[in-house]
């Protein structure tokens, strides 16, 4: 997922955000691509502690230490406290990395949050499933793809996604 990052830097600013809330931000890499894009924005990485650590130090050497907010917590737990004040949650490739039951609560705090919400997904299989799902957490949302590689195939597959997908 790292190589769409700065393809979508373009998207997520688009509605001027000031304050990016990366659950599971692992070692900082998009929360550094945030911080070079735009110099006012503000990050919350909300992730494990040993995590935390790794991106703490990444995010100090590259001199926006100032810009980003680090914030150890176990998404999973019962009693998690996001904060409130974010205008915008990235989670790239996160989800996959929990059970079904996992994921839906994971998507159930997601959505009781309120705020627009940017998964990132490799292709695999059939990426219109995911979006169907998170329709049915209340989650709103827009997909984008790549084009198929078939273009006799690809016409076909957007009007089917338009008209009962996304």
């Amino acid at each position: 997922s790292d190589a769409i990052f700065k393809e979508s830097l373009g998207i997520i600013f688009s509605s001027s955000p000031n304050h990016i809330m990366d659950i599971g931000g692992n070692t900082g890499k998009f929360t550094l691509e945030v911080c070079k894009y735009n110099k006012d924005a503000h990050v919350t990485i909300v992730d494990l502690n040993k995590q935390l650590i790794v991106a703490k130090e990444k995010i100090k050497a590259s001199g926006f230490i100032d810009r980003v907010t680090f914030l150890a917590q176990n998404i999973l737990s019962e009693k998690i406290d996001l904060p409130k004040d974010t205008d915008v949650i990235w989670m790239s490739q996160f989800l996959d990395c929990f059970s079904e039951k996992e994921g839906e609560d994971i998507l159930n705090k997601i959505a009781a949050s309120n705020k627009p919400v940017i998964f990132v997904s490799g292709h695999f299989a059939n990426f219109e499933l995911m979006a169907m799902e998170l329709d049915k957490f209340g989650i709103k949302l827009a997909a984008i793809y790549r084009p198929l590689n078939n273009f006799f195939l690809n016409p076909l597959m957007e009007y089917l996604r338009m008209k009962y997908i996304c």
